[in-house]
């Protein structure tokens, strides 16, 4: 529901488009011969869909707002980092990836639960709904509440995670109580969640490490001219980092150098008028 309403804010009302649908020769010919007009599509014998150019535009879209909550979710995330994690765990808190909405971190500690335990004022900026409802850290206090996080495994345990790029990574889930790796989670963006089952953890390694590029195939079902038809897809799925950006910060294909690095110096330039 956030989501969505964020997404009205910012719509951009020069991409509308005035279709109509006519049935009848003379109106067709009429919106034809119009200055505005601009494609038309015959979907059957009886029915024609066409496009105009829109006359008016009313800017009537609070983007401001929009731009507002994009920045602010990045204020919240980078206090979080700095002034949360980096605060409490230091050197011994690694962070590993970061989108619009979680982070991955590489923790050294002897118990990542009993840190929240003790610490209140650390466990204030989480929410522990979805722990089990024996578990010691439970309760409800955090539900819902915006800006608080989820430990997304919960009471579980991430022993390996590979992350190639946004939406695109893998990682295993160590339960404590059975000893043993219970689940796999891997994503790709852009490929169908039953090809994404099809990855292998060795795949998104041998990407990473040996720049390995995986291919898959997959079936969609797309429309064109009013036809539905299935179409079969060679889809990259995984790939290695290959934005010109990242390049120079990358160590060692893992580690990365921050901005303002020494070694960075002479990569990067601001230009001011």
């Amino acid at each position: 529901m956030n989501n969505s309403g964020y997404g009205k804010t910012m719509e951009d009302v020069k991409k509308y488009s005035d279709f109509r649908l006519k049935f009848d020769e003379k109106r067709v010919q009429r919106l034809i011969d119009n200055p505005r007009y601009k494609r038309g599509k015959m979907t059957n014998n009886n029915l024609v869909q066409i496009e105009m150019r829109q006359t008016n535009i009313k800017f009537n879209k609070p983007i401001h707002i929009g731009f507002s909550v994009l920045e602010l979710s990045k204020l919240h995330m980078n206090r979080f980092h700095y002034d949360v994690m980096e605060k409490k765990y230091g050197d011994k808190g690694k962070l590993m990836y970061i989108d619009t909405d979680g982070i991955k971190y590489f923790i050294e500690t002897e118990d990542i639960s009993e840190d929240l335990k003790q610490d209140k004022e650390f466990a204030t900026h989480f929410d522990f709904s979805n722990f089990p409802k024996e578990h010691y850290l439970f309760n409800e206090d955090n539900k819902g509440v915006i800006g608080k996080f989820k430990i997304e495994q919960a009471e579980k345990i991430i022993t390996e995670f590979i992350a190639l790029a946004p939406k695109k990574y893998n990682f295993q889930v160590f339960d404590p109580a059975e000893k043993k790796v219970v689940e796999e989670k891997k994503k790709a963006k852009g490929t169908k969640k039953c090809v994404n089952k099809t990855l292998k953890a060795e795949e998104y390694k041998n990407a990473l490490r040996k720049d390995n590029i995986v291919r898959k195939e997959q079936h969609v079902i797309q429309a064109k001219d009013n036809q539905l038809f299935t179409m079969k897809q060679n889809k990259l799925a995984l790939n290695k980092i290959s934005q010109s950006e990242f390049k120079s910060h990358i160590i060692d294909k893992v580690n990365t150098m921050n901005y303002g690095h020494y070694r960075l110096r002479g990569k990067y330039s601001i230009h001011r008028n």
